[in-house]
């Protein structure tokens, strides 16, 4: 592979034949940045990368590849990693395929060109014992206000304040600090009981499955943060069964998506992939304007969430974390705060 571009937030690589993307598994981490080719792993003498932070980095991955003879791409899904070390490892089944199977011989006259894009460098959730969420990354961080009906229904979100950019910062999850949404310490003097107390099965192992004509919505209710998106129309448990109805089935994926704790996932039948909205890395504070009170962290994009004792849950496209100090599912929300 040839070597094109290093930048702050792009490595870009050109791979000089054309190759199945579905055979291919992209994995990344952070080599030291005394020049080291993370392809290759060649020192370059006198060549580092642009950006120090790669040091010591964990790095969201978003690889793009596009191949130039077929004039097709495609994008992978994030991949995290915790390592310290970069290097783009390419797996195959032996050989590079074509999809139809059988491999390449003619590497000379088609290119493929492979970039490499980082996200927040060092994005994390790492909770404390009895203490805050600690974040780094740059996370972007905004309040999200759930906008109702008349009849006090969820029906969307609106983005309100949006906090200035930091590198790292402790967000309250006692629920009592003086400098919401951040920490003050507080906690330490209400002597604030912050134990995990959260299953740390997967998802799917913990959902149960409601099946309809051509979707199917698994429901994970321990998760349940109390949005109340799923109940407008006649609730999304209901409407799955209708999803011959493109209007139902609309509904269904709308529903499914606003739910932020990500209790409630729509599947396509067809395809088996969850239909999910598209986040980038950032968190929102959720303000219930029907119950007039704050609710949870939504944590969106795929956000690594260590515990306290150095494990981390499952990443995740969405979920909601506890800052009312009372949920009884802790790290995560479980709707005590409009209780």
């Amino acid at each position: 592979m040839n070597h094109l571009v290093t930048a702050p937030d792009r490595l870009e690589y050109l791979v000089p034949f054309p190759f199945d993307v579905r055979s291919v598994s992209v994995q990344c981490r952070l080599q030291p940045r005394f020049g080291q080719d993370p392809l290759t792993g060649r020192h370059v003498r006198g060549q580092g990368y642009a950006h120090a932070n790669w040091d010591n980095a964990q790095v969201e991955n978003h690889v793009h590849v596009v191949n130039s003879s077929t004039k097709t791409s495609s994008v992978s899904s994030p991949y995290f990693t915790t390592s310290g070390f970069m290097r783009l490892a390419w797996h195959t089944a032996g050989a590079w395929r074509r999809p139809g199977g059988g491999h390449f011989r003619d590497k000379s006259s088609r290119r493929v060109t492979l970039v490499f894009m980082s996200g927040h460098l060092n994005a994390k959730i790492q909770i404390t014992k009895d203490g805050p969420y600690l974040v780094s990354g740059g996370l972007p961080l905004s309040e999200q206000a759930i906008v109702t009906n008349a009849e006090g229904e969820s029906l969307d979100y609106k983005e309100g304040r949006e906090y200035p950019a930091q590198p790292q910062y402790a967000l309250c999850r006692c629920g009592q600090s003086g400098n919401k949404p951040f920490c003050d310490g507080t906690h330490k003097t209400v002597q604030f009981d912050g134990t995990e107390t959260a299953s740390r099965e997967p998802y799917l192992e913990q959902a149960e499955t409601t099946e309809g004509p051509t979707m199917l919505l698994t429901d994970a209710e321990s998760l349940c943060a109390f949005a109340r998106f799923c109940d407008p129309k006649g609730r999304i448990w209901n409407l799955v069964r209708q999803t011959d109805d493109p209007e139902a089935r609309r509904l269904v994926e709308y529903e499914a998506g606003h739910c932020p704790a990500g209790r409630l996932v729509a599947w396509d039948r067809e395809t088996g992939k969850p239909v999910e909205p598209k986040f980038k890395p950032s968190l929102g504070l959720i303000e219930d304007t029907a119950k007039q009170v704050s609710g949870p962290i939504w944590v969106r994009g795929g956000i690594p969430v260590i515990s306290a004792d150095g494990k981390a849950y499952e990443v995740r496209n969405r979920m909601t974390l506890c800052r009312c100090g009372r949920s009884a599912n802790k790290p995560f929300c479980d709707g005590s705060h409009a209780a």
